[in-house]
């Protein structure tokens, strides 16, 4: 693993992959868009689970969701059905990484004003859109952040999960698939 941005403590531990990271940056550890799917799958391991799409492919790894094109490129990432009740929804570990979660290890789910505060006291730049009453923040990256669509007012929603889709991709195919 020489050379990759994926944290170490010691060789033969498993790489972080920090969430936060990922917010900041749009890499999910060491794989920015472009990088390919074997590398990936050599690096953090055989996938939980795999999926053809009619533009490409996934592997899944608990609820993160890593999107290949027919290249099979790295073209998009999401990771959502965060539910704080339920630890596997984001703490994630095999023999090759773990998932540092960042906003996703509250014994109850932030909601956004929660997470707008965070980003606040860390100086994290982020703009707040709806799209078709789905309210979201946008990270300078263009990761964004999404919260549970619902009958309570915005800044109370829950957090849902992140995701990164670049405008290159067909995000009504990842979106419909998810």
């Amino acid at each position: 693993m020489r050379g990759l941005k994926g944290r170490t403590q010691r060789p033969g531990q498993a790489m972080i992959i920090d969430i936060k990271d990922f917010a900041l940056s749009g890499q999910f550890g060491p794989f920015a868009l472009g990088a390919s799917k074997a590398d990936v799958i050599e690096t953090l391991g055989e996938p939980e689970d795999e999926a053809s799409r009619d533009d490409g492919s996934e592997i899944i790894y608990a609820w993160y969701e890593l999107f290949f094109d027919s290249n099979d490129r790295l073209c998009a990432i999401k990771i959502d059905h965060y539910d704080a009740r339920h630890v596997s929804s984001y703490q994630y570990r095999n023999e090759n990484f773990e998932i540092a979660p960042w906003l996703m290890t509250s014994p109850e789910a932030p909601t956004m004003q929660d997470v707008m505060a965070e980003l606040d006291r860390e100086a994290i730049e982020y703009r707040s859109e709806t799209d078709g009453g789905r309210h979201h923040l946008v990270l300078s990256s263009g990761v964004t952040i999404d919260f549970h669509p619902g009958p309570k007012e915005p800044p109370q929603r829950p957090l849902l999960g992140f995701h990164y889709f670049p405008d290159t991709v067909g995000n009504q195919a990842i979106e419909a698939h998810g």
